[in-house]
């Protein structure tokens, strides 16, 4: 009999334990669609009040059930989609390639969400919160993006061409393989963004802060730097022909094996900068500052460096041939093996320059200062040094030209 009596027992605990599990699961179902219906009061209740909206399973917290495990993103997107157009509040939703265009979406609360492969075409974003958010490959052609937050943003494979993102934070950005085409970067924060293989054909980036970015390999044509700082900068292999970096700050960069064919250099600050084999012809550097800077295999070919600080420069096998470096100060500058045929180096600062072994083929070299430079086994032919100070100069075949030498190597 009590062995009988503990068996009923004992079953009638197990039935209790099942109807209690299924009284906490139909309590917390029934929190949702409360909570959908809260969506709309939530920015105006407490910060409690909110996270219970965004956190219906919240309820259970303590007990047996995981208090986030029936918030929104556990769900299927249609269910986010819908909570997002009704009160613009959807924290860590699941937004994978939703239909969001020409969406009325000011002022939302995205951040975390993932709305990767999501189109956004056209939304209005004024205000919008999509920080830490994933936007890889998302479509946000043509679209307004000033005033949102979109802080470690991952915009990696999206087309973000035509659209407007003036004066934007976006630091540590990932925009790798994004489309940038036309886009607006005036005066962004653009600090340690990443956008290697990137198209950037035509984009605005006036007065950005590009410290440190990654730009390898992208794709860029007539793209405008214009007074942009570009301090440290990778553009390793990249292609930025006809590009504007007039007064750009570019010391330190790394433009090797980069193509800067016509682009324009004024006045940018190069100091110390990487441009080992670098493609620079037809490129404008009239007064830009290159001092230090590394052009060992570099193509200047009808550039115009015309009053330049190449002063210590590298220089050594680069092609410059029919450059104008008229004015130019070369002084302590590696020209040794270069290709200065044809080239207007009038009135140059030459001084203690190394030309060893340099074309210097019908090169013109009127009233340029060559004091103790080396010219050693260097290409003279044709060359026209009328009026050029050669005190101390070492001249094609070893000798030391004598002290007030002008025009002429003398003994």
């Amino acid at each position: 009999m009590i062995k009988i009596k503990w068996e009923r027992i004992a079953n009638m605990l197990y039935l209790y334990k099942f109807l209690l599990f299924v009284l906490l699961f139909l309590v917390t179902f029934s929190q949702t669609p409360k909570a959908e219906e809260d969506f709309k009061l939530a920015k105006a209740q407490s910060p409690d009040d909110y996270q219970r909206v965004m956190n219906p399973g919240s309820v259970l917290k303590g007990l047996f059930v995981d208090p986030g495990i029936y918030s929104c993103d556990f769900f299927q997107s249609e269910k986010c989609l819908e909570t997002l157009r009704r009160s613009k509040i959807c924290v860590k939703c699941n937004l994978k390639g939703a239909n969001l265009k020409g969406a009325d979406l000011k002022g939302a609360d995205l951040k975390g969400s993932d709305l990767s492969g999501a189109d956004l075409t056209g939304a209005s974003l004024a205000g919008a919160d999509f920080s830490g958010a994933n936007l890889t490959g998302v479509m946000l052609k043509n679209v307004n993006l000033i005033d949102v937050d979109l802080q470690n943003v991952n915009f990696t494979g999206a087309d973000l061409s035509g659209s407007n993102l003036e004066g934007v934070n976006l630091q540590n950005g990932q925009f790798s393989k994004t489309n940038l085409t036309q886009t607006n970067l005036n005066k962004a924060d653009l600090r340690g963004a990443n956008f290697k293989d990137a198209k950037l054909d035509k984009v605005y980036m006036v007065g950005a802060d590009l410290r440190n970015a990654k730009l390898q390999n992208i794709d860029s044509f007539r793209t405008n730097f214009k007074n942009a700082n570009l301090t440290g900068a990778n553009f390793d292999q990249a292609k930025l022909n006809e590009s504007d970096l007039q007064d750009a700050n570019l010391s330190r960069v790394n433009f090797n094996n980069a193509n800067l064919k016509g682009s324009n250099l004024k006045r940018a600050d190069l100091k110390n900068a990487d441009l080992t084999n670098a493609n620079l012809e037809g490129v404008v550097t009239y007064k830009a500052d290159l001092r230090g800077a590394e052009l060992s295999g570099a193509n200047l070919k009808n550039s115009n460096p015309a009053g330049s600080n190449l002063s210590g420069s590298i220089l050594k096998g680069a092609n410059l041939a029919n450059a104008n470096l008229a004015g130019t100060d070369l002084r302590g500058a590696d020209l040794s093996g270069a290709d200065l045929s044809r080239a207007n180096l009038t009135g140059a600062l030459l001084r203690k320059a190394d030309l060893s072994s340099a074309n210097l083929d019908q090169a013109l070299m009127i009233g340029a200062d060559l004091t103790e430079a080396n010219f050693e086994k260097a290409s003279t032919i044709d060359t026209n040094l009328n009026q050029a100070i050669m005190d101390q100069t070492i001249w094609i075949d070893g000798k030391l030209c004598a002290s007030a030498s002008v025009g002429t190597c003398q003994d």
